[in-house]
C-alpha cells in the first residue's frame, strides 16, 4: 500500500519516480538525473514463502540476494543467478530490474530466467500480477520477461516469485 501510494502522489503532481535498491549497479540507473522522488525499496527485505517441494520461493524486492541463499540454505536450494562480486548487497529486486547476470549465468542463466512471477505496480497505479506458477506456458504476452530488465521504466516490482535450484554437490574454484 505505501509504494502505491508514492506511485499515486507522483503520478497526480507529475512527479519523476526513481526505485531503487542497494545502489550497487555498474549502470547507474538509480541516479535520478531528472529529479523527483527516490524509493528505496531495501526495507521490503522479507521470504514471502518458500515452497521446497516445488522449488519456488517468493520474495519482497529488497532482500539481499546472499541472505536468500542462506535462508534457502536449510531445504538444499539457491537461487543461482549470482550478482558476482556484489551478492552481499544486491536485492534481488535490482536483479530483477537489470536482468543480472554473474558468474553463474553461463550455467543457468540469466535473472529473467528464473522469475515465475511478479507483483508490480504501474505508473497509472494499477498492481498487475504477472506470470504463473509453471515453469513452461504460452499463454498470452510475457510481461515477466517485458518487467524484467526494464530498470523501474514500466512498474515498480513489489514481489518476485523465483524457480530454485539444488544446491551443487561441491564445488571449486582454480588459482592460476
Amino acid at each position: 500500500e505505501d509504494v502505491l501510494g508514492v506511485v499515486d502522489i507522483c503520478r497526480e503532481f507529475k512527479t519523476p519516480l526513481t526505485v531503487r535498491g542497494a545502489g550497487s549497479s555498474l549502470e547507474g540507473n538509480a541516479i535520478p538525473t531528472r529529479g523527483g522522488v527516490v524509493l528505496d525499496l531495501t526495507r521490503m527485505n522479507k521470504v514471502v514463502s518458500i515452497r521446497p517441494e516445488d522449488l519456488m520461493a517468493t520474495v519482497q524486492p529488497g532482500i539481499v540476494y546472499n541472505d536468500l541463499n542462506e535462508k534457502l540454505r536449510p531445504h538444499g536450494l539457491f537461487f543461482p543467478t549470482s550478482p558476482g562480486g556484489s551478492a552481499d548487497v544486491a536485492t534481488i529486486g535490482g536483479m530483477v530490474a537489470n536482468n543480472a547476470s554473474g558468474i553463474y549465468a553461463l550455467k543457468y542463466g540469466g535473472t529473467k530466467r528464473h522469475i515465475l512471477g511478479l507483483t508490480a505496480i504501474t505508473g497509472e497505479g494499477e498492481v498487475i500480477r504477472t506470470g504463473h506458477k509453471c515453469p513452461k506456458s504460452s499463454a498470452g504476452y510475457d510481461l515477466t520477461a517485458l518487467l524484467c530488465g526494464s530498470e523501474g521504466t514500466l512498474a515498480v516490482v513489489t514481489e518476485i516469485t523465483l524457480s530454485l535450484t539444488g544446491r551443487p554437490g561441491a564445488s571449486a574454484k582454480m588459482a592460476y
